[in-house]
């Protein structure tokens, strides 16, 4: 059975291509179903709440498919994707904003909750996507951990909202105050592997990831997101990508990230300001299968040598053997792992301790800057870790 209906190349073609108010953002009014691809889904134009957009529900053909399974069936495919693709639209850093609403379907299950929302980064076989999704009729629940789940992160097939609940309660959902079948504004900032969800033009994000699953560079599609028990509407969608150069884009978009930042004693600093040699890793570039990070560091940092010790140790150098003494660990490059030193001497066994998936960023000072921040222990060169925990 097709997974994907193409809507017919009808009517005023320019009711949704885009529109430019400056040289990056791109408006889509979603006041027609020209130029969508639709997956599972049926879109109609309607006027909800005195305002124009596009309605989507569930196919009624993928409704019927999804009846017609036994539950044995059902539960090895529970996760059907409901999205309206926006065509010629590709996106990986930037800015969307949008406006939605969402409540359950008449005669849908108990537990939905409306789920309706946006997917960036969309792959080709229409299951692999970033998305942030809001469950309206959560927000103003008597139950206060019903209302702890309004606003949520998913990243398919890896990462559903069972996954993150269950591994990493807490972290990638949060409470807004919404409720069903109101417009709601909402903007999505991505940049690199951090995304933030902003929800009723509200100064603080109400939701804050900083490990994106699909990386650092990733890109792909825009899509209209929602569950199969909603009611969805939307209009108004407006996407900025990132700027290429340092003054376009809106303020929040030119935030230094990951790929702008250096850690630097106790802080970060914009890599434009910082003048030592300097080496910056993030680790989900890393080769997957070297598990070791000794491994990924002896690959990634120019001049860093690695020698092999008995017992299945190692010992660093980054800046060439001193003259210190002959214990070699006074050559050894200092190890801060969250702002805090690691002791000399342990630096082998703690790398041994850490996996390529813990960590956020490494980076690497190698010159004399690293002795003026940290003294007599950063002449070797420091090696800052950043985890995903933080400090």
């Amino acid at each position: 059975m097709t997974r994907f209906a193409a809507v017919p190349l009808a009517g005023v073609l320019s009711a949704l291509l885009p529109s430019c108010a400056s040289a990056q953002a791109k408006r889509y009014p979603l006041e027609s179903v020209d130029n969508l691809r639709l997956q599972n889904v049926t879109a109609e134009t309607v006027t909800f709440q005195g305002k124009k957009g596009l309605r989507l529900t569930l196919a009624e053909e993928t409704a019927r498919r999804l009846e017609s399974m036994t539950p044995g069936e059902r539960a090895r495919d529970e996760r059907v994707d409901l999205l309206a693709w926006i065509e010629g639209l590709d996106f990986s850093s930037g800015v969307i904003e949008v406006e939605i609403a969402g409540a359950p379907r008449v005669g849908a299950p108990e537990g939905a909750r409306g789920f309706v929302g946006i997917a960036f980064r969309l792959q080709e076989d229409g299951k692999t996507y970033d998305a942030f999704y809001l469950r309206p009729t959560n927000g103003r629940a008597e139950d206060q951990e019903r209302r702890n789940h309004s606003a949520q992160y998913i990243s398919h097939p890896e990462w559903p909202w069972f996954r993150l609940r269950r591994e990493t309660p807490g972290r990638y959902e949060a409470y807004v105050d919404l409720l069903p079948d109101q417009w709601t504004k909402i903007r999505i900032e991505v940049r690199g592997e951090r995304a933030r969800l902003y929800v009723h033009d509200q100064a603080q994000p109400t939701l804050i990831v900083n490990d994106v699953k699909s990386g650092a560079r990733r890109s792909g599609a825009v899509a209209l997101w929602l569950g199969p028990g909603t009611v969805a509407h939307f209009r108004n969608l407006v996407v900025t990508p990132q700027p290429e150069s340092p003054g376009q884009g809106s303020p929040r978009t030119q935030a230094p990230g990951p790929e702008d930042e250096v850690s630097v004693g106790y802080g970060t600093q914009s890599k434009r300001r910082v003048t030592g040699a300097v080496t910056s890793i993030a680790p989900i570039e890393a080769d997957p299968r070297v598990p070791r990070l000794v491994d990924v560091l002896q690959a990634r940092v120019p001049g860093l040598d690695v020698l092999r010790l008995p017992g299945e140790t190692c010992s660093l150098r980054i800046r060439g053997a001193g003259s210190m003494g002959r214990d070699p660990t006074y050559d050894e490059p200092l190890l801060v792992i969250d702002d805090v030193p690691v002791p000399r001497g342990s630096l082998s066994a703690t790398l041994a301790g850490l996996t390529v998936r813990d960590i956020a960023r490494i980076d690497v000072l190698r010159d004399a800057a690293s002795t003026s921040i940290y003294g007599f222990r950063g002449a070797g060169g420091v090696i800052i870790i950043t985890t995903k925990r933080g400090p």
